[in-house]
C-alpha cells in the first residue's frame, strides 16, 4: 500500500509538470505574440500550437525523469534538485534547438524561447518547494517516516545519524548500528544491534527504509556486498564520505551538513503498473462491496446468531520494509484461537513458522462453511 501511494505520488507529480509545461508554454505564446494574434501566427509557420505544447510537456517530463527527479527520497536539498532541474531545462533546450533545425523552423521567435526557458523551471522549483514544504510538516508530525540502519560504530557514524535525526524534515530515525569486523563502539549512543554479518536478518526483522555505510577504509570490502543486499531488498543506501568514490561511480552524490552524501536509490521504477493494480484494486473491492453487501449482511448477522461476538477477527500481518498492517475480515475461528494455537502445533501441515491444519479443532461449523 505504502509503495502503491508512492507510485501514485510520483504519477500525480509526472501529470502536473507535463501540464504545467503545456500551460506555460501556451502563456508564453500569449506573452510573446499577443492574446489575439498567437495562434494564426503559430499557425502561418506550420505549427500546431495544440501538439506542439503537448510534445513541450512530454518532453520536459521525460527530461526530469532522466535526472531522477521523480524519486522523492534521493535528495536531501533543494538546492540539488534545483541543478538537475536546470540541467533538464538545458536538455530541453538543447532538443528544441535542433529539432527548429532539422525541421528548419528558424523563424520561431528566440523571445518566446527565452521566456519559455525561464519560466518553466521556475514554475518546477516552486512546486518543488512547495512539495517539500509539505513533506516537511508532515515529518515534523511524526508523520511519513523512513527508518536507517547504519554500518559503522565509528566516530563518523555516530556523527551522521546524529546529523541525520538533527534534522527533522527529512523525516528519518535511525534505528542502530552494525559494527564492522574488529570496529570497537567508538562510543554510539545508539542500540549496537549485531555485526554487518547480521545485516539480512536485520532486515527481516525489522523496519529498514535505508543503510548508511560508515565504515572504516578497513571495511571497504564490504561496500559492494552491501549495495547489492539492499538492492536485492529495495532499500536505499547511503554513503557519507566513507569509502573510495570510485567504489560507487553511479550513485547520486550532494553536500549534506558538511559531508559528501553518495546515494544508491534501489528503486524499479514501476509506478505506473503500481498505481494501475492500485486502482484495479480499489475500484475492485467498491464493486465487490456493493454486489456482495447482501451476502456480507448475512454472513455477519449468521455469526452473530450462531457464534456471537465478535463478529470480525482483526490480525496484524507484515508488508512492505517490515511494516506491520492490520487486516479485517469474518471470524471463522473460536474467540480464544490464538490462546491455542500450542495445543494445535501438531496438525501443521506446513514448514516454517505459517500454521495451516486442514482439521483445525478451533474453526467453528459456520466459519468451515465460509472458508
Amino acid at each position: 500500500m505504502i509503495r502503491g501511494h508512492l507510485a501514485a505520488l510520483r504519477l500525480s507529480l509526472m501529470m502536473a509538470d507535463g501540464a504545467s509545461a503545456t500551460v506555460v508554454f501556451l502563456l508564453a505564446s500569449v506573452a510573446r505574440f499577443g492574446d489575439g494574434e498567437w495562434i494564426e501566427i503559430w499557425g502561418r509557420l506550420g505549427i500546431d500550437i495544440r501538439v506542439a505544447s503537448l510534445l513541450f510537456g512530454l518532453g520536459w517530463v521525460a527530461a526530469l525523469w532522466s535526472r531522477g527527479l521523480y524519486r522523492l527520497r534521493v535528495r536531501w536539498r533543494l538546492r540539488s534538485e534545483l541543478l538537475d532541474i536546470a540541467r533538464a531545462t538545458l536538455m530541453v533546450g538543447a532538443l528544441t534547438l535542433s529539432l527548429l533545425f532539422i525541421f528548419k523552423q528558424a523563424n520561431v521567435s528566440r523571445l518566446f524561447l527565452l521566456i519559455l526557458f525561464t519560466v518553466q523551471p521556475v514554475v518546477t522549483v516552486a512546486g518543488r518547494a512547495l512539495l517539500r514544504a509539505w513533506f516537511e510538516h508532515l515529518r515534523r508530525r511524526g508523520r511519513n517516516m523512513h527508518f536507517m540502519l547504519v554500518v559503522g560504530t565509528g566516530h563518523l557514524a555516530q556523527a551522521f545519524a546524529d546529523l541525520v535525526e538533527s534534522r527533522t524534515a527529512l523525516g528519518i530515525r535511525v534505528i542502530g548500528h552494525l559494527a564492522a569486523p574488529g570496529e570497537p563502539p567508538n562510543g554510539v549512543t545508539r542500540p549496537i544491534l549485531g555485526t554487518v554479518d547480521a545485516i539480512e536478518g536485520i532486515f527481516h526483522d525489522q523496519v529498514v527504509d535505508e543503510v548508511a555505510i560508515c565504515m572504516p577504509p578497513e571495511s571497504a570490502g564490504y561496500l559492494e556486498a552491501i549495495v547489492r543486499l539492499a538492492a536485492d531488498e529495495g532499500k536505499t543506501v547511503r554513503v557519507p564520505v566513507g569509502p573510495p568514490e570510485s567504489a560507487l561511480p553511479y550513485a547520486f552524490e550532494e553536500e549534506f551538513g558538511g559531508l559528501v552524501v553518495r546515494s544508491v536509490v534501489n528503486d524499479p521504477q514501476r509506478e505506473l503498473g503500481l498505481v494501475a493494480k492500485r486502482i484495479l484494486d480499489v475500484a475492485g473491492a467498491l464493486v465487490g462491496l456493493v454486489v456482495l453487501s447482501p451476502v456480507l449482511l448475512a454472513t455477519a448477522v449468521a455469526i452473530r446468531l450462531r457464534d456471537g461476538s465478535p463478529v470480525l477477527f482483526r490480525q496484524t500481518r507484515v508488508g512492505l520494509q517490515g511494516r506491520r498492517f492490520t487486516i479485517v475480515k469474518f471470524r471463522t475461528m473460536v474467540t480464544d484461537a490464538e490462546a491455542h494455537l500450542a495445543d494445535v502445533q501438531h496438525l501443521n501441515e506446513r514448514n516454517g513458522i505459517v500454521f495451516k491444519a486442514g482439521h483445525d479443532p478451533r474453526v467453528t461449523r459456520l466459519g468451515r462453511t465460509l472458508r
